[in-house]
């Protein structure tokens, strides 16, 4: 009887630890959105909330975001673009940052290299303003941007964008990368 009851609780542990481990999460970007406010000197300011969750496999610290440097003017020449950010904060709290030029990008590495984050969910938000990314050209003016969140996490999920600007629809050209191809999600918008 002894025997059986203990081969019982064995099998009992080892469906525990089986359920335990087929439940747990993959580190992954649950939500990214993206608000960016254009004025008419061609500044743009973006705040973006990046909702994570980490595992401590990929994300240990915190997330980095990329935002590329040069874009191509009018006449085909590469411009840089200036980035200056103007707020960093997860979870509604201010958190440490530093910045850093890689492969002409500005990459802005979120969280303190001295914590390490537990098994969770975060929002990250990230302002910043940037110049350059307007393009002006002779039938159309472009706005040049990265919608795309560079953590290093996949896949995402649900990602979003709102532009308010001193535009009509009707003025709408057509977006660089067409939704439907950029993003193949099914509810991506």
């Amino acid at each position: 009887m002894y025997r059986l009851c203990r081969f019982n609780l064995l099998i009992l542990l080892y469906f525990c630890l089986i359920t335990a481990f087929g439940q747990q999460q993959s580190e992954r970007i649950i939500h990214f959105h993206s608000d960016i406010v254009i004025d008419t000197s061609g500044k743009i300011e973006v705040t973006e909330q990046i909702k994570i969750y980490a595992a401590g496999i990929d994300v240990k610290r915190g997330i980095v975001r990329e935002i590329p440097l040069f874009r191509k003017d009018n006449k085909g020449r590469r411009v840089r673009m200036n980035t200056d950010v103007l707020a960093v904060k997860c979870n509604g709290n201010d958190v440490k940052y530093r910045t850093e030029h890689e492969n002409n990008k500005l990459a802005i590495y979120v969280g303190d290299e001295k914590v390490l984050l537990n098994t969770g969910e975060y929002t990250y938000t990230i302002v910043y303003e940037s110049y350059g990314q307007i393009g002006f050209f002779d039938d159309y003016d472009e706005l040049y941007w990265n919608v795309q969140a560079a953590t290093g996490l996949s896949p995402l999920k649900w990602r979003r964008q709102q532009s308010p600007c001193p535009i009509t629809p009707q003025q709408v050209i057509q977006p660089a990368i067409p939704a439907s191809k950029a993003l193949p999600e099914k509810n991506a918008r």
